[in-house]
């Protein structure tokens, strides 16, 4: 779950390049009692409304540091009441932080509201460099890369040349931190200070935003088996596959069954043919993960066809199906992709080398039949269990 959630920020993190956050903790922050203020429209009645009593916000430490904030512009503001979980998820990035926080700090965190501020970089600035770039070239730009720029501003403006831990002498996190009678100092001030360490705190302290743009919680894992099938069976669970898509996690063509080193082929079978079986080799195993369902119906239907391997339970499935398809499996080509790949630049190889010279004979490129990475047949594989 720690690397499906550090893969989940880093893919957030770029929809967020403009944003980062300002915390500061509950002993700055103060709740007092002032009198709402009358409305307009009260002023025609005969006799004044009765004075009505709310609560007010008020943290001198956030005054401070809105002084500093230059061309920053904060977006929202609010408090946060914080669980020993999301207090984690906060820190994600940050733990050593968070475990230098004294016993008196973390009961404060969980028992009182935080209170943040969002700001984001003017985008008027942006968009001016955008239409720079149009007026110089007639076609699109590349998007502007501002990943970690506001994260550095704020860290500078608030640390200085300093970190969380040790921020400069008389940066604003020096100057406000506290320190309990025990001598141990109490940070007043949190702002991340690069991009994965943003994304974690903003979904924690401003959740709808992050919703909004496209973030998306990872869940853990549901209980699932995982199957294995010699390649040869392939023609034959492949459309089982296709009839029960909801209840397949993931599936992919493998050059061995060793879980320790699990070599993906590709996730396409058109792929796999193209390949061609004397490379894919006869050891090479199609490996599948089934959701666990009312009396594993979908299971048997796999069973049924003489798998060389089943997980024993639906616990065991998940360890093992975290072996085959990581929390990056999405983003993984496989070798045969791979292979493609470098036959498309020996192919325009020699095409520039037959075009070559002033009428000549191009010079041919012999190319290579061997898969990438393979010197030698595959050992025999190691079956899972």
């Amino acid at each position: 779950m720690m690397k499906k959630r550090e893969h989940s920020l880093k893919q957030f993190s770029v929809n967020i390049q403009m944003q980062s956050c300002v915390m500061f903790f509950p002993h700055t922050v103060k709740y007092i009692m002032v009198e709402k203020p009358i409305e307009d429209d009260s002023q025609e009645l005969d006799k004044p409304p009765e004075p009505v009593m709310v609560e007010k916000r008020v943290c001198e430490v956030a005054h401070s540091c809105a002084t500093k904030y230059e061309e920053l512009i904060a977006i929202e503001a609010k408090d946060v009441e914080l669980t020993e979980d999301n207090l984690n998820e906060l820190f994600f990035m940050e733990k050593e932080f968070l475990e230098s926080f004294p016993k008196e700090l973390v009961d404060q965190l969980l028992s009182k509201k935080v209170y943040s501020v969002m700001l984001s970089m003017p985008t008027i600035k942006q968009d001016t460099v955008v239409q720079e770039a149009i007026t110089e070239d007639e076609n699109l730009p590349e998007p502007i890369d501002l990943m970690g720029v506001i994260e550095q501003k704020l860290s500078t403006i608030i640390y200085g040349d300093g970190t969380p831990l040790c921020p400069s002498p008389n940066s604003l996190a020096d100057v406000h931190k506290k320190v309990n009678k025990s001598g141990q100092n109490l940070p007043s001030i949190y702002t991340p200070r690069n991009p994965l360490s943003k994304a974690s705190a903003l979904t924690i302290l401003f959740s709808k935003f992050c919703q909004n743009n496209g973030y998306v919680a990872p869940l853990p894992p549901l209980p699932q088996y995982l199957v294995i099938f010699d390649i040869n069976k392939s023609n034959i669970v492949l459309p089982i596959i296709e009839d029960l898509e909801e209840k397949v996690v993931y599936y992919g063509f493998f050059r061995s069954a060793d879980p320790e080193k699990p070599k993906l082929l590709c996730k396409d079978p058109e792929l796999l043919a193209t390949y061609g079986m004397d490379r894919v080799g006869k050891d090479a195993k199609l490996v599948l993960s089934v959701l666990m369902d009312d009396k594993d119906k979908s299971l048997l239907r796999f069973v049924d066809v003489g798998p060389i391997y089943v997980s024993p339970d639906h616990e065991a499935g998940i360890d093992d199906a975290i072996k085959f398809f990581p929390h990056d499996f999405d983003e993984m080509d496989g070798e045969v992709k791979l292979w493609l790949a470098q036959q498309e630049v020996r192919d325009e190889e020699a095409n520039d080398a037959n075009v070559l010279g002033d009428g000549e004979e191009g010079v041919v490129v012999e190319e290579e039949n061997s898969p990438p990475d393979q010197q030698q047949e595959p050992t025999q594989p190691t079956v899972v269990g």
